[in-house]
């Protein structure tokens, strides 16, 4: 299957090493896999299932072992190496915290944190995370954090406390207003922040998630979001859209998987990236069978790069 879109990209074509490539016997100029920019969930997709994980991982770190040993960009100007991105409604510091409890989980190279309003890069030889310059100066123009706080804590006064609440201090940033709402009034809340940010003409954008009695929802600035953050890191890094795969579970990975690339739905999705998907039927994207990363491994055979 090739990844379609609008801009038909070309179909992958590697599957890894020949027998003869692999016993030295042939050329393997053509048998590194092609760079690509993953950029994955983390909770319910990369991590969830620890032999999936670890699954996913030793498939990584294969393909950056058979990557062109130079660092230097191919000749068209692409990168010469492939990079993993965890795209996550978590903070760093949460990041850090899974990462230290769990020893199955690949150490990518970049970070977009709380919902596309923070990215990171791995450097140096200790591997430390440093702040992308740039990307938060973006997201000001039309915000106003107040005005946001405000809207959020308004919901408290409208429906009450026991539907209603803020979320702790740490998953809140000037980029992002976060509370938790019962699934049951999610429309009626996110129309009423709505009209409290028409009226202080803040330009901002919405986002809900997660599955049960309770719903995220994450009041962000206009320009931020998971797939803002995407091509800006796509294009700092200059990957094309057709080496771009994104992988998700829930409906704030709807945003990121509406741009211009592959995307891989992975077994275990909830239902409102289901229903999005079933709604679509956008043929760049996948609904894999397999749950959390083994989907995403089932996603990257079905676009040819496992």
């Amino acid at each position: 299957r090739s990844c379609a879109s609008t801009h038909r990209p070309p179909a992958f074509r590697w599957r890894g090493l020949t027998a003869a490539a692999a016993a030295g016997t042939e050329d393997t100029a053509d048998s590194h896999p092609p760079s690509i920019l993953l950029v994955s969930d983390l909770d319910g997709t990369m991590v969830g299932d620890d032999e999936a994980t670890a699954a996913f991982t030793d498939y990584w770190l294969s393909r950056r072992a058979m990557a062109p040993g130079n660092a230097e960009d191919a000749d068209d100007g692409s990168p010469s190496s492939s990079s993993l991105c965890y795209s996550t409604g978590r903070t760093l510091e949460q990041y850090l915290d899974l990462k230290g409890a769990n020893a199955f989980l690949c150490e990518p190279d970049f970070l977009i944190c709380a919902v596309g309003t923070r990215v990171y890069e791995r450097v140096g030889e200790d591997g430390e995370w440093m702040e992308v310059g740039g990307w938060a100066a973006q997201l000001g123009d039309g915000w106003c954090t107040d005005a946001a706080r405000e809207s959020a804590e308004g919901l408290i006064s409208l429906f009450g406390e026991s539907r209603v609440h803020m979320r702790p201090p740490h998953e809140q940033n000037a980029h992002k207003v976060t509370c938790g709402v019962r699934s049951e009034i999610v429309d009626e809340c996110c129309a009423s922040v709505n009209q409290a940010l028409a009226r202080s003409q803040v330009k901002a954008k919405l986002v809900y998630s997660g599955s049960g009695d309770w719903k995220y929802l994450d009041i962000l600035p206009a320009r931020g979001g998971k797939l803002e953050s995407l091509d800006f890191l796509r294009q700092r890094l200059g990957f094309s859209r057709a080496n771009t795969i994104t992988a998700g579970d829930s409906g704030n990975d709807i945003a990121m998987m509406e741009g211009d690339h592959c995307s891989i739905i992975v077994g275990n999705a909830q239902s409102d990236l289901t229903d999005w998907y079933a709604q679509r039927g956008a043929p760049n994207v996948v609904k894999a069978e397999s749950s959390h990363a083994r989907g995403i491994l089932e996603g990257l055979h079905s676009f040819n790069l496992y």
